[in-house]
């Protein structure tokens, strides 16, 4: 459906490229490569990212590969019994109106017996099949150093002790190397949590928000003597932070108040920086606090 919707809307395009990603849940890399099958056996260019990858990053492939379009294999950080995808287009933002009608139009037309490519052995001799992977890495991680809005305050708190787990997911692949890019020296990470696994043994949910998928990582903090606990779901698109009070008690941050923190940040640093023009604005969605 999304193929035939992409072939309708960008027919006059020599060649329609997508990018497809996943994450660690059972099945995901499988239905990732009956995708990118599909994706050529209609026409459309495919760069298949060669093993799991975070969502954000799958979202800055369409952009920097100038695709029109892009898909994950995920169910965020819904249980484990979950799968899904998650759609984009072509300016790396999820589908909007009017192309999510659109596309769900097609879906609606097509029957098993219409699917061309479904095979559940990757086609790796399709031209239309590229592999990507550490080229892209290397390039959005390099821009995610750029965005760092006080370099000098990190070169002040390298030392800080930082814990992170991606309980069980694809956030292993870039966070504790971004971390360490901008200047964090005291990185620690769950062990049993790097080894990525779509059944999430260690946690009845993979929701970092939740204070129950947070337990190892606060063991570990209080072992340490952190300060700070992170924690991301399995496809890296949402963050679970835990610091101390003013009594040295952890307490979870839930993401309202991330985002707050986060905005009055930003904030008190582009006046102090001198960055402030008088254009800012925030936007929020129907999820996020007034």
């Amino acid at each position: 459906g999304l193929s035939n919707y992409l072939n309708k809307n960008f027919k006059d395009l020599k060649q329609i490229a997508v990018v497809v990603g996943h994450d660690c849940r059972n099945n995901s890399r499988l239905f990732a490569e009956v995708s990118a099958n599909i994706f050529a056996a209609n026409g459309i260019k495919v760069y298949l990212f060669d093993d799991m990858r975070p969502t954000p990053e799958m979202s800055f492939a369409i952009r920097q590969l100038g695709c029109q379009s892009g898909i994950i294999l995920t169910a965020s950080h819904n249980p484990k019994e979950y799968n899904g995808y998650k759609a984009y287009w072509d300016d790396g933002a999820q589908v909007l109106a009017p192309h999510d009608k659109g596309i769900i139009d097609e879906v609606n037309k097509v029957g098993a017996e219409d699917i061309k490519g479904l095979h559940t052995v990757l086609d790796t001799v399709n031209p239309l099949i590229e592999i990507i992977g550490e080229e892209i890495d290397k390039l959005y991680l390099d821009k995610i150093k750029t965005i760092s809005i006080d370099p000098e305050a990190i070169r002040r708190q390298k030392d800080m002790k930082i814990v992170y787990t991606p309980i069980h997911g694809t956030g292993m692949m870039l966070i504790p190397r971004a971390l360490k890019m901008w200047g964090f020296e005291n990185v620690y990470t769950v062990p049993e949590q790097m080894i990525k696994d779509g059944n999430f043994p260690t946690v009845v949910s993979p929701n970092p928000e939740n204070a129950e998928a947070l337990t190892m990582a606060l063991n570990l903090a209080k072992e340490i003597d952190a300060d700070l606990v992170m924690a991301s779901d399995p496809d890296a698109d949402r963050v679970g932070i835990a610091c101390k009070d003013d009594k040295g008690e952890w307490v979870l941050i839930n993401g309202n108040q991330t985002c707050l923190m986060y905005l009055y940040y930003i904030i008190t640093q582009y006046n102090k920086l001198g960055k402030m023009t008088g254009n800012e604005f925030c936007v929020k969605t129907i999820v996020t606090t007034e």
